[in-house]
């Protein structure tokens, strides 16, 4: 083991594994909270249900889409190394991924892998581009989330003209997931309860940042960030240090930021600048445990976070079984 870059007889990139397993473990422990998704048919936060939302909520799938950039670009740079065709292989694993997805959401429509499915398909086009400003004008427009603007802009400007699309869904799978059957609740799952599912990502934001940090996590692994780890040690300090400063005064001013546009309807304009001032925290604050894990990795020499790293291998199994295992036991058509 050297100080920057750890790797296995396998050749896997073990910090990259734990990292990814950090992410899963986020995933998991939100949707624990959420009692995966029954919490919103009555919703009753508390402590541990707050403290877990500020550290995970909204930084765990994004960390999980960064590690996706960061496996779409370690993939490419092997089949490169070894002359073999990528993209065809790699489209092959991406339509699979997509197909797992689809099986899942028919237990929980929670699932994300289709949507990373699809954004890995967008990104091939552009994965080949030798000019990196041009992955990085796009990947910041897709981070600040330059379509969610629009979407404010147009909303505040036409009034009722333009509205979320989430009021034009009938979304009535909480029921199921409280009261029906498991063949109630896998309609629900992909029928109304999906397309709720995939309005809310659009209209939310969620989908345009997806695609950046799929696109920074391959830039980010492009430029040796994950594996070079003396390097840029000192980046890493100065995101910390800047990027927690903003996250504060972010997270302290939201309410006001999000009032410089006065609401016209619940799904209108407060709803466009409610997330998109929570992506902009939400953002800051996982470049900002991104930073702080790989800094404990480098300063402990991966003793303690290491332990994470098997988990990390098998995370698609895990991601799926988190599912498997808890819906029966939350959902009415289980144990309820």
């Amino acid at each position: 083991m050297t100080s920057s870059s750890t790797t296995n007889s396998t050749h896997r990139i073990t910090q990259i594994d734990a990292y990814r397993s950090y992410a899963v473990f986020g995933l998991f422990i939100v949707h624990c909270v959420e009692l995966f998704e029954l919490h919103w048919f009555d919703p009753k936060p508390t402590a541990v249900f707050e403290t877990v939302f500020l550290l995970f909520a909204g930084k765990a799938f994004a960390m999980f889409a960064l590690s996706f950039g960061i496996s779409h670009f370690i993939i490419s740079e092997r089949a490169i190394a070894r002359r073999e065709s990528f993209v065809a292989r790699y489209a092959w694993r991406l339509a699979l991924l997509i197909l797992i997805g689809l099986l899942h959401t028919a237990i929980y429509r929670g699932d994300i892998l289709v949507l990373l499915g699809i954004a890995g398909l967008l990104l091939l086009p552009i994965d080949q581009r030798k000019n990196g400003w041009v992955l990085g004008v796009l990947a910041t427009g897709l981070l600040v989330n330059v379509p969610l603007i629009v979407r404010l802009v147009q909303s505040y400007h036409f009034q009722d003209g333009v509205l979320a699309l989430m009021s034009a869904s009938n979304d009535s799978s909480m029921a199921a997931y409280m009261r029906g059957e498991l063949g109630e609740s896998i309609q629900a799952n992909l029928g109304s309860g999906n397309l709720s599912k995939w309005i809310f990502m659009l209209e939310s934001g969620r989908v345009a940042q997806i695609m950046g940090l799929f696109l920074l996590g391959h830039m980010l692994a492009r430029a040796r960030f994950f594996t070079e780890l003396d390097k840029f040690q000192f980046y890493r300090w100065v995101i910390i240090v800047i990027g927690g400063s903003a996250t504060i005064a972010l997270y302290s001013s939201q309410d006001a930021l999000v009032f410089l546009f006065p609401p016209n309807a619940y799904w209108g304009t407060n709803f466009y600048a409610s997330n998109l001032v929570a992506g902009w925290i939400n953002l800051i604050f996982m470049i900002v445990q991104t930073a702080i894990f790989f800094e404990v990795w480098y300063l402990l020499r991966g003793r303690l976070l290491s332990a994470l790293a098997n988990a990390g291998r098998m995370s698609l199994t895990l991601y799926i079984g988190q599912s498997i295992v808890f819906v029966p036991i939350l959902y009415n058509f289980g144990f309820g």
